[in-house]
């Protein structure tokens, strides 16, 4: 089972809770629309697996999103 996460930027409108499923524009192909899980939202602490990776914190107006279909490829869907 592969993970996917995906950072989206520029939140509006109205507040995203952890758990949330959200509708975006894909950034890398804007003709395409995703829906993803909320998974941290902004403020929130983000630890890697990698023992290189050093942890951050989401940056205002954005939040941490993740696929939950093990059948869908992250890379195309």
């Amino acid at each position: 089972l592969k993970a996917f996460h995906m950072l989206i930027k520029d939140l509006f409108y109205r507040s995203v809770f952890i758990g949330d499923v959200v509708l975006f524009k894909d950034p890398l192909d804007p003709d395409q629309e995703r829906v993803r899980r909320v998974a941290a939202i902004e403020g929130d602490q983000m630890v890697s697996t990698c023992v290189d990776d050093l942890p951050f914190a989401l940056e205002e107006g954005t939040c941490w999103v993740v696929c939950d279909n093990a059948a869908v490829n992250p890379s195309v869907s």
